[in-house]
């Protein structure tokens, strides 16, 4: 991990290395997938985006309702949105447009997405960004 850190501050510097905007208030907001919760916890994730430069905000989302392909059928649509809209959803519509979200799970940011308009990038995706040197 100092080594991907070393890496993160010889890199392009603040959020917009990692595709959000720049600003004193930009966070990382992360989702941790249910299996990972259940698992291990979500310290692992913050660990490895923390170690990318990031300032990170874990969300206390619970679950995102789509639980693989349970949210795609049309006898769980409507549940998984129920799901969704218990906690995840809402704290997603109050972030602050500077900050990034990253959420594990591909059904989670796929969910995201359809039912809240936002895009979430993977922990991968973000950690990428943060540590490539500018060109």
């Amino acid at each position: 991990m100092r080594r991907l850190a070393g890496r993160r501050r010889a890199s392009r510097a603040g959020s917009a290395a990692a595709g959000a905007s720049s600003g004193a208030e930009a966070q990382v907001v992360a989702h941790g997938h249910c299996h990972q919760k259940a698992f291990c916890g979500t310290h692992p994730l913050t660990a490895a985006l923390e170690a990318s430069g990031a300032r990170v905000r874990t969300l206390d989302s619970g679950c995102c309702g789509m639980a693989g392909s349970f949210g795609y059928t049309a006898d769980h649509f409507d549940l998984s949105l129920a799901i969704g809209e218990r906690r995840l959803f809402p704290a997603v519509r109050a972030l602050s447009a500077p900050d990034t979200l990253v959420a594990a799970g591909t059904s989670c940011r796929h969910q995201l997405r359809d039912a809240v308009g936002r895009d979430a990038l993977h922990p991968a995706q973000y950690i990428a960004r943060a540590i490539t040197p500018a060109d």
